[in-house]
């Protein structure tokens, strides 16, 4: 059973969208790897969590996923580190970036 909220994000994801499934890539999680450093150094207060299947060493598509946690007052203070590490944000929303 889904919860209201992961309802409302598969909303959000349009149906003639195409996932493609590919091999795990070490070229991928190395840089993944340099990223999650290079947040951690710039916002070493808050709690980074590396996930998804690049981090589970499966298949999947090979992008990365990072969830900061912050809190949603703190978001100005923490977002222009992070902007110079991962370039603008996609989606911005009142609870998350």
């Amino acid at each position: 059973m889904l919860t209201k909220d992961q309802k409302n994000y598969l909303k959000t994801i349009s149906e003639s969208a195409v996932a493609v499934i590919k091999p795990w890539d070490s070229k991928a999680a190395e840089v993944a790897n340099k990223l999650l450093v290079q947040i951690k150094a710039a916002v070493p207060d808050l709690e980074v969590l590396f996930t998804g299947a690049l981090v589970l060493g499966i298949a999947g598509q090979n992008d990365i996923d990072f969830s900061v946690l912050d809190s949603p007052a703190d978001f100005n203070k923490h977002l222009p580190a992070l902007i110079k590490i991962l370039g603008e944000p996609q989606k911005v929303s009142k609870e998350n970036i």
